[in-house]
């Protein structure tokens, strides 16, 4: 079968592989594979655990070819997507019901052999059906939508909040598809560029030009001096870590669902006036990985807005120089796994 292998950084090859085993697992045709911000710093060489060589990916989707038991009602043919979190199951987070943030936590794609390959053996524990009239190539985008669920859940949204995105990217956007459903009203993101600054208005959010407006004072002017309920920082640009806390109210929110590369200046003080909640999100439950996998049927036209390629997986290397080229147009990336 063929593969998309990281052999370095910087250096990603398309390789041929045996098939691999699924003793205990179930053997998974993959369709399609997504290009997530950790892949991109996977390639980079700057991911603190991923190492050469490794088969890429952690959001996928296929048809289970073959399978030695009918756990959970799995069987051949089923369409499913894959939760690919790794726990150890006996440190205080797991045995407490939050094994989403094990001590130990690895991810399939990072720490073992991921999707982005024609074939990927799951465990079957690890599996859920797709529901019907979900495309293949927007089902890829369960796992990055349960990043939202869970950080939608963490920071709790009422009726009437103005929020502030910073960062219009795949993981920004569906904050905002998100935040629209659970009641927010009005939504702003902060962007510096112009094609996502496009995209934001055609979605019908407030977008504002990080080159030309001041971000705090525009908040300001727009919510009565008062600030934003709560602000999401999707970007990890260290502009935005320092703003966050001055573009909220008092009692405002905020949740880090960025992961920032490196220690970021951030205004603590504000934290103490204005009683400032900070909710760091990192994955998802299994819970909400499910419910994620039924809310995409809700939203499937807004995430096919999302993906903007898709690259078969034999041209996998050039995938990559898309996701790395800031001068090129992009959100969501997909590898076709079926186009080998």
């Amino acid at each position: 079968m063929k593969a998309l292998i990281y052999m370095g950084p910087k250096n990603v090859v398309v390789q041929d592989r045996n098939i691999p085993d699924n003793k205990d697992c179930a053997l998974i045709r993959v369709s399609y594979a997504g290009i997530c911000g950790s892949d991109i710093s996977i390639v980079l060489g700057k991911h603190p655990r991923a190492k050469a060589p490794l088969v890429l990916g952690h959001e996928f989707v296929g048809f289970v070819e073959s399978i030695k038991e009918n756990k959970r009602g799995i069987k051949k043919g089923d369409k499913v997507v894959v939760y690919p979190l790794i726990v150890c199951g006996k440190c205080r987070a797991c045995r407490t019901g939050n094994e989403h943030v094990c001590n130990f936590l690895r991810l399939i794609g990072i720490d073992v052999d991921g999707g982005m390959a024609e074939y990927a053996s799951v465990p079957i524990e690890k599996l859920y059906k797709v529901p019907e009239g979900l495309e293949d190539d927007v089902a890829t985008l369960i796992e990055p939508l349960a990043v939202i669920v869970h950080g939608i859940n963490e920071i709790g949204v009422n009726f009437g909040d103005n929020v502030v995105v910073t960062g219009a990217g795949p993981i920004g956007l569906l904050s905002g598809l998100a935040l629209r459903d659970a009641g927010a009203s009005d939504i702003y993101f902060t962007e510096i560029d112009d094609f996502r600054l496009s995209i934001c208005r055609e979605f019908g959010f407030k977008a504002i030009d990080i080159k030309n407006s001041d971000v705090i004072s525009t908040i300001r002017h727009n919510t009565d001096n008062e600030g934003a309920d709560i602000l999401i920082e999707a970007s990890g640009s260290p502009i935005a870590a320092l703003q966050m806390t001055e573009i909220v109210r008092p009692k405002g929110r905020i949740l880090m669902l960025s992961i920032h590369k490196q220690p970021n200046p951030v205004d603590l003080r504000q934290i103490n006036f204005k009683e400032i909640t900070i909710a760091g999100s990192r994955v998802y439950t299994r819970q909400e990985f499910e419910y994620a996998t039924k809310y995409a049927v809700k939203i499937k036209e807004g995430l096919v807005r999302l993906i903007t390629h898709r690259v078969p997986l034999k041209n996998g290397d050039e995938a990559f120089k898309i996701a790395i080229d800031k001068n090129v147009n992009k959100l969501k990336i997909l590898i076709n796994c079926k186009n080998a």
